[in-house]
């Protein structure tokens, strides 16, 4: 099931279609947003590049469009996070109650898009969405995909990129913040590929990407200093002992 899920996904987000579209797509709406928030007299930065992420993310898997939708899709999955990690408690009111009736209502908009989705015609403008796989493979005979898998599937993907994303972008603009000289090296690296190029505002290249040595040695330290996950579960394969107590694995 794994190595279905996972080749599956690698038809939207896989090594060609990364180096054909999504960059480009993500370099766009990026410069998009920065343009909009140098309008602002202040940006809550954290909450700016979680929307920007979920945003885009939302695109490419169901084609969801925020501004055209009378549901906000992202605040569903602001609540299932705020209440994640909570005291679990199913009483109104509370955060974990919050947390359920976040994915509650984000599953149910998942659900009703699919089925739209499933009823339409096949989309004739060449544009492919996750929907767009899951409904080939809902369609075949004897498909390992269901339709409640293609729902949490597409549920975890938006969570998990939006969230984990944000927090580490957030986290490398404080800490280059925090450490001027690696900034200046940074946009040293980034000056250098501009002043290369034939046409200055021309996109970034695939190429362009695979040279930013000292931006994946940033993006790797960001990663490697800040918690972006929030939580790690893990089992005791065998029994721990300690003089205060004793820890059955399991």
């Amino acid at each position: 099931m794994f190595k279905y899920l996972k080749s599956l996904i690698l038809r939207l987000v896989g090594p060609e279609n990364l180096k054909e579209k999504l960059l480009c797509d993500m370099e766009e709406k990026a410069w998009r947003c920065l343009e909009s928030w140098s309008n602002q007299p202040s940006v809550d930065l954290k909450e700016a590049i979680a929307t920007m992420i979920f945003d885009l993310t939302a695109k490419k898997l169901i084609s969801y469009d925020p501004n055209e939708s009378s549901e906000n899709l992202r605040l569903n999955f602001v609540a299932f996070m705020q209440g994640l990690l909570s005291f679990p408690v199913n009483i109104p009111g509370t955060a974990y109650n919050k947390c359920l009736q976040g994915r509650k209502k984000a599953m149910k908009m998942l659900k009703r898009m699919l089925d739209e989705r499933r009823a339409s015609s096949p989309r004739k403008n060449g544009q492919s969405d996750f929907f767009d796989y899951v409904v080939e493979e809902l369609m075949k005979e004897k498909s390992l995909m269901t339709e409640a898998i293609a729902l949490n599937l597409i549920f975890a993907l938006l969570f998990a990129n939006f969230e984990t994303t944000s927090l580490a972008l957030t986290m490398a603009i404080k800490i280059l913040t925090d450490h001027p000289a690696e900034l200046q090296e940074l946009m040293k690296e980034h000056e250098a590929i501009v002043r290369n190029r034939g046409n200055p505002n021309s996109g970034m290249t695939w190429k362009e990407y695979k040279s930013m040595t000292y931006t994946n040695q940033v993006i790797n330290e960001t990663v490697r200093l800040a918690n972006i996950v929030p939580g790690i579960f893990r089992k005791a394969l065998t029994d721990i002992h300690d003089t205060q107590f004793r820890q059955v694995g399991q």
